[in-house]
């Protein structure tokens, strides 16, 4: 987890300079679950994820590479960060979302397999529900 959570030191341009980002590789005005008006750079080869940026500022790094993802272990985040705060997840009906938000990131997982990552700027659990976590509901 830790080698993901250096990722958050980066902001837009030094992104763009470090890794060699194209124009192609950006997409503009696209959203994340309630954040909004973001620059998303996808390069997969480099990156290990989505990034979104508001402006120069990095608001979030979305990690769902299965790959990547099979090699990490949620009991070893479990171990080293305890179970978190959890949440609904939108990965599905028996996912839990474990936020971590004063150390910036959450995980998703089903039954101890990791679906998603999540990295962010440190905050409160409460500006993390109000700003980007949505519950979810599913009906049967």
């Amino acid at each position: 987890m830790e080698e993901l959570l250096k990722y958050k030191g980066y902001d837009y341009s030094s992104l763009i300079e470090k890794f060699g980002i194209k124009d192609s590789e950006i997409d503009k005005n696209v959203s994340y679950i309630k954040l909004q008006g973001l620059s998303r750079v996808n390069k997969p080869d480099a990156l290990p994820g989505y990034f979104y940026f508001d402006g120069n500022k990095l608001v979030m790094i979305y990690i769902s590479d299965e790959e990547r993802l099979g090699n990490m272990s949620f009991d070893k985040i479990k171990s080293d960060y305890g179970a978190g705060h959890r949440l609904s997840s939108r990965a599905g009906k028996t996912s839990n979302l474990h936020a971590y938000p004063e150390k910036g990131f959450a995980v998703s997982a089903t039954h101890g397999q990791i679906d998603f990552i999540e990295i962010f700027p440190s905050t409160t659990l409460d500006d993390y529900k109000s700003r980007i976590h949505k519950d979810v509901v599913f009906i049967r």
